[in-house]
């Protein structure tokens, strides 16, 4: 078995490859996810108006997502949207570099639940997780928890699979990535990106080219970050 095979498996299907280091999507399989998540469509838009999640809750949940599948598009727009839900910045800090000092132990339970669940891909966490988010959420609360990260996921390879692409026109394919899945798959970010970019520029009250900017930052501190680590 290949190297790249192995870490194909270790990531649950998604593909990982050499210098690329990223989870990334084939047509198939952002059908199959999409495809699977459908059903839920109703109980995803109660989370999304307030309804069934707390914002602020579901942004540190989908940040935390966002930096396991390691997708710089989403922990930049999630980060934004944690601080426009409300979240403060020192709690939204301590999401992102996982750390738990003064943290509420429900919420830090719950966000090592999402992390969890993202990296088992097949929503198998380990029992003694499961029995502490069951002390402080209900089986809908948590079934909600899991909602939002298979969504994120979603998202999140996307973006990633977008990088793929990008890394291709820089001459840098990654490994056993096919050019069809990446161009198919950046269509569909790209009908959506410009409408989020939009939304964002005007909470933060300024420029696209500015948020433009900000991203193109964010992004080389989010890399130097995990070059470190």
């Amino acid at each position: 078995m290949s190297d790249v095979q192995t870490r194909t498996e270790a990531q649950g299907g998604q593909r990982l490859f050499g210098l690329f280091r990223k989870r990334i999507y084939t047509i198939g399989q952002i059908l199959s996810d999409a495809g699977s998540l459908a059903p839920e469509l109703p109980s995803l838009a109660r989370i999304w108006t307030g309804r069934g999640m707390d914002p602020a809750f579901r942004e540190e949940i989908m940040v935390a997502v966002a930096r396991v599948n390691n997708c710089r598009y989403c922990s930049f727009a999630h980060h934004e949207w944690a601080l426009h839900a409300g979240l403060p910045a020192e709690e939204l800090a301590q999401v992102e570099g996982m750390a738990p000092e003064e943290f509420d132990p429900a919420r830090w339970i719950a966000v090592q639940y999402a992390r969890a669940f993202t990296l088992s891909r097949s929503g198998e966490v380990s029992p003694e997780l499961v029995e502490k988010l069951g002390e402080h959420y209900s089986k809908e609360e948590i079934a909600d928890i899991e909602r939002v990260v298979r969504a994120m996921t979603i998202a999140n390879l996307t973006g990633n699979t977008v990088d793929a692409l990008l890394s291709r026109l820089r001459g840098e394919a990654a490994e056993g990535s096919r050019v069809l899945d990446e161009v198919f798959i950046a269509t569909i970010f790209m009908a959506v990106a410009p409408f989020v970019a939009v939304m964002l520029a005007a909470w933060r009250r300024q420029s696209p080219l500015a948020l433009l900017r900000d991203f193109q930052n964010f992004s080389r501190d989010l890399e130097d970050t995990q070059s470190t680590h």
